[in-house]
């Protein structure tokens, strides 16, 4: 993922977790709270050479699709509740823009 933070460190105190098997995996049965951060921290050690991960949007929230040999394996999406702060980049300096 983009930014200067992992997403480990960017998680709400209060940040929880819904997961949705389906039946033909595992998956959390009740929300996950301070669980979270630790669960992603050690997805990401476990995770394959062959993973990749690419930023998307689903249901009209910012989210990821996490890719396994080119297949889709997973795929998260993330509520913003609040706006902590905001970086305004363009307008007069549209030279800046370019590498976007």
């Amino acid at each position: 993922m983009r930014g200067d933070r992992p997403l480990v460190q960017m998680l709400s105190e209060d940040v929880q977790l819904w997961s949705d098997g389906g039946g033909k995996v595992s998956a959390a049965i009740h929300p996950l709270g301070p669980a979270v951060a630790a669960l992603f921290a050690g997805l990401g050690r476990k995770r394959p050479p062959n993973t990749e991960i690419k930023l998307r949007e689903y249901n009209g929230a910012p989210g990821i699709a996490i890719y396994i040999d080119g297949k889709l394996n997973t795929v998260m999406n993330f509520l913003i509740a609040g706006i902590t702060n905001i970086r305004y980049s363009g307008g007069a300096e549209p030279d800046k823009l370019r590498h976007l």
